[in-house]
C-alpha cells in the first residue's frame, strides 16, 4: 500500500497491468486510485486482458504492443486527471475555518468539537480517533470523513499519512436466513 491523498488515500501498489505483490490479484479502476470513469474503462480493458493472460505472456513485448492504443489512452487520461486533482487540492488553512459545531463525520454525527476533545486527549492517529469519537465507524467506513479527520489531526500534531482500519466488506449471514430467502423464491 502507498498513500496518495488526491487519488483516494491508501492505495494498493500495482504495476501498469494492475498486478499486485500477491500473485493472481489484480486491481483496476477506483480501487487503484480515483481517476474517473474513462480511466477505469481503459483499465478494465488493460487489466482484464492481463488477468486473462498467462503470467509470462504479460511480460512479453507483443502483449504490450497489442494493448498500445489503450495504454496510450490511459496515460493521456491519467495526465489530465493529475492536472484536475492538482487544481482541487484543499489548502491546509481551510481546515482552520470550521467551528466546534461543524459536523465532520456525517454517518456518526461527530462534530469538530468532539474531534478536538480527542486530539487534546492525545488521540491523533486515525484508529485512536475512530475509537474515541466514532468518526469513520458509519456506513461509509471513513471514506467520506477520513481526509478531513486526518487533516485536522495533522494540524494538532498527528501523523500526515496514517491508515484507518477499514470496515469489513462482508458480514456473516445465518444459514437460516439464506434458506428462508431460497424458499421465498427471492
Amino acid at each position: 500500500m502507498h498513500y496518495d491523498r488526491p487519488r483516494g488515500g491508501w492505495l494498493p501498489v500495482v504495476d501498469e497491468f494492475g498486478r499486485t505483490s500477491v500473485p493472481g490479484i489484480f486491481v483496476a479502476g477506483d480501487a487503484a486510485g480515483l481517476r474517473g470513469a474513462l480511466v477505469a474503462e481503459a483499465e478494465g480493458q488493460i487489466i482484464g486482458a492481463a488477468a486473462a493472460a498467462d503470467t509470462q505472456e504479460v511480460d512479453r513485448p507483443d502483449f504490450r504492443e497489442r494493448l498500445a492504443g489503450v495504454l496510450a489512452t490511459r496515460k493521456k487520461l491519467c495526465a489530465f486527471q493529475g492536472a484536475v486533482q492538482s487544481l482541487l487540492r484543499v489548502p491546509a488553512g481551510l481546515w482552520r475555518l470550521p467551528n466546534d459545531d461543524t459536523v465532520i463525520c456525517r454517518c456518526e454525527n461527530v462534530t469538530l468539537g468532539e474531534l478536538r476533545d480527542g486530539f487534546v486527549a492525545g488521540h491523533l492517529a486515525p484508529n485512536a480517533i475512530k475509537r474515541t469519537t466514532r468518526a469513520g465507524m458509519g456506513w461509509c467506513g471513513g471514506r467520506t470523513c477520513l481526509h478531513a479527520v486526518a487533516a485536522l489531526a495533522e494540524l494538532h500534531g498527528g501523523p500526515s499519512a496514517a491508515m484507518m482500519t477499514p470496515r469489513p466488506l462482508a458480514r456473516p449471514v445465518p444459514l437460516g436466513a439464506l434458506a428462508n430467502t431460497a424458499q421465498a423464491g427471492v
